[in-house]
């Protein structure tokens, strides 16, 4: 209902029509731009180009704005084999996250070239008379930001405006079945856009709302293609939390009899490497304990119907999840079940499982900086460079539940890049702890209070989409982002901002 309130606040605010107050084109046979083939939007995005080549990037800026909107959708209709499509809004605004909408991911328009990131060529791209528009469209900041950031930002705003222009169709004829981009929700009866990779796509049970891609715990995650590869015995990562991509698993039995000694080899191999209990003994515990705990595991798998030792026949057969071909000289093997997150590394250091900077997680995420200094804190003489030689972790602590994650930080010159998961695909808040570590030793944490950095009252963070249980933290949707502005101002009066955290090592 929330959703279906921003939309109708969104449609139906005047200055969203400011541009042209009446229908100057023809709307009836019209497509969405999602219904369309992928030749057709390359060639409509190959007309825009040159559309904007003969007038002038300043002169058709201007036309965007302006009435002379009608006179290039219709010289574009008349070019292309059929009239110009629309983009209709209501469908990304119904997503959880619409920033995260398949129509705004690189494949969408894949020959459109990057824009630049220096601010004074970013204006450029947005007309200036559509600054009221986007001050109202600002009921949804993250569609705002996504229009902005976008490789065709004009054509997007051109299409959007022949979407207001389109009557309001609430079924589901508008989508096919079988699109790419766009799907019906059985529940609402309505067309709801596909959901990019790594985005949110939590709140649908009955569909699949990702695009070439796959819903598993919420995060649109990649498909895996088969991985070729040859019979050996890889050295393979243990991790606790380990979880496979795809749940199906395909068994079949191998019938060539091994070599016995590599037989042997491989079974103590996976019994070493399933020894489940292992990994949650407690630190007093003793070898007769571990002996009589495998006892009782013993029993209890024989409980369970395996065959005994005594009945196994003399040919060994393996199941495995995996297809073997096997020939004279090596076997190839060709695994579709393989772990693409929740598969860290161990830091000797630590003494745990840690994750990478890069790695992929199970959740969206997002990225703010610290600052690491050596000695005291000092109010008036800031350095401009930060403390090397540190080991900077976030951990989770499980909050949202299961989120106990141990994610290194991105080393920089002018600090360091945390990684968390995104406040916004949670449904209260997130809570995390930082650890800076130099030489074995705990920095202690600061947090800035009315431009001073004073200690920090909880050893905790706690982040959350409502204003009223987070804290004062900016925190970026990518790692650019925080490297754009962890500056403000240029030349000699160039400075590094003040971080939400300070971290003070000794001398």
């Amino acid at each position: 209902m929330c959703t279906t309130f921003i939309t109708a606040l969104l449609l139906s605010s005047p200055a969203l029509t400011s541009m042209i107050s009446a229908i100057c084109v023809d709307m009836a046979s019209r497509s969405e731009i999602r219904t369309i083939s992928a030749v057709e939007r390359a060639q409509l995005l190959a007309e825009f180009k040159h559309q904007r080549r003969e007038m002038g990037p300043r002169r058709f800026t201007r036309a965007v704005a302006s009435s002379k909107l009608c006179s290039i959708i219709r010289r574009m209709d008349e070019a292309l084999t059929q009239p110009m499509p629309y983009w209709d809004a209501r469908w990304d605004l119904r997503l959880p996250r619409p920033a995260d909408s398949a129509i705004f991911s690189e494949d969408f328009f894949p020959k459109s070239r990057k824009r630049r990131t220096r601010e004074k060529f970013a204006r450029e791209s947005v007309p200036r008379g559509l600054n009221s528009h986007f001050r109202q469209l600002g009921v949804n900041t993250l569609l705002t930001e996504a229009i902005r950031s976008s490789r065709a930002a004009q054509l997007m705003i051109i299409l959007y405006q022949l979407g207001t222009w389109k009557a309001t169709e609430e079924d589901c004829s508008s989508c096919p079945r079988q699109s790419r981009l766009a799907f019906c929700d059985q529940n609402r009866k309505q067309c709801v856009a596909r959901v990019m990779r790594t985005g949110n796509c939590s709140g649908f049970i009955d569909d699949n709302p990702c695009y070439a891609s796959r819903c598993v715990r919420g995060v649109c995650v990649p498909l895996l293609k088969p991985t070729i590869r040859t019979e050996g015995h890889p050295r393979r990562k243990i991790a606790e939390r380990a979880a496979p991509l795809i749940d199906t698993t395909t068994t079949e039995t191998v019938t060539s009899t091994p070599d016995p000694i590599e037989a042997l080899l491989e079974i103590a191999n996976e019994e070493q490497l399933s020894d489940d209990y292992n990994l949650t003994l407690p630190h007093n515990f003793t070898y007769a304990d571990k002996s009589m705990t495998s006892q009782l595991s013993n029993k209890c798998i024989s409980l369970n119907g395996t065959v005994p030792e005594k009945e196994q026949p003399s040919t060994t057969q393996s199941t495995r999840t995996t297809m073997n071909v096997t020939t004279k000289a090596t076997t190839t093997v060709i695994s579709f079940t393989n772990p693409l997150f929740d598969n860290p590394h161990f830091d000797r250091r630590l003494r745990t499982w840690v994750y990478g900077f890069d790695d992929f997680l199970p959740y969206p995420s997002v990225y703010f900086p610290v600052t690491v200094v050596h000695g005291d804190y000092k109010p008036h003489s800031l350095p401009s460079y930060s403390l090397g030689n540190v080991m900077v972790y976030s951990q989770g602590e499980n909050l949202p539940n299961g989120y106990t994650h141990i994610v290194e930080a991105l080393p920089l010159e002018h600090g360091y890049i945390i990684r968390i998961p995104d406040p916004a695909s949670v449904d209260v808040l997130v809570e995390f702890s930082l650890m800076v570590k130099q030489n074995g030793r705990d920095c202690p944490r600061l947090c800035l209070h009315k431009r001073r950095y004073i200690p920090c009252r909880r050893s905790t963070v706690r982040l959350s989409k409502y204003p009223a249980y987070s804290e004062k933290l900016h925190y970026f949707k990518t790692p650019r982002q925080v490297i754009d502005r962890m500056f403000k101002g240029a030349g000699y009066f160039r400075r590094r901002k003040q971080d939400a955290f300070l971290f003070t090592c000794p001398n």
